[in-house]
């Protein structure tokens, strides 16, 4: 049977322009830690639109990882977009998620914004997520 390549698939092999843009969760997955004491968690987005509300990034794949062991230090930086993620997610504020237990498979679907920044990184540039913001709340 014939391949046909299609535009959407050679989007999503594509990094994604730096910008805010429009993302759906698509899939939610955890591993274990380098050092098996925790698991990282992995948020696999499909880019809508962005940024500046261009087609540029549509049906480009982001994936934002949280690394436990971030967390588990309590770095401020780590923590921070971890809270912000989980409240655009669930459209819940940071004082309404406090004891509770969130299940991002129960969000999948659900759209959010992402502040996508390109990082420089041994050589290369790595795609990184710094801020969020619901679906409802245009950030720019």
């Amino acid at each position: 049977m014939p391949i046909i390549i299609t535009q959407d698939i050679l989007s999503a092999t594509e990094q994604p322009v730096a910008g805010w843009s429009l993302a759906v969760l698509k899939n939610y997955t955890e591993k274990p830690n380098k050092k098996q004491t925790g698991m990282d968690s992995f948020f696999v987005f499909e880019l809508l639109e962005g940024p500046g509300s261009s087609n540029v990034n549509k049906g480009r794949t982001f994936i934002h990882t949280v690394y436990s062991s971030a967390i588990e230090a309590r770095v401020s930086e780590e923590c921070r977009k971890y809270i912000q993620l989980l409240c655009a997610l669930t459209g819940a504020t940071s004082e309404e998620l406090i004891g509770k237990e969130v299940d991002p498979l129960d969000y999948v679907t659900n759209r959010i914004w992402v502040n996508i920044i390109d990082e420089p990184y041994e050589g290369r540039i790595l795609k990184k997520a710094s801020e969020f913001s619901p679906d409802g709340v245009v950030p720019f």
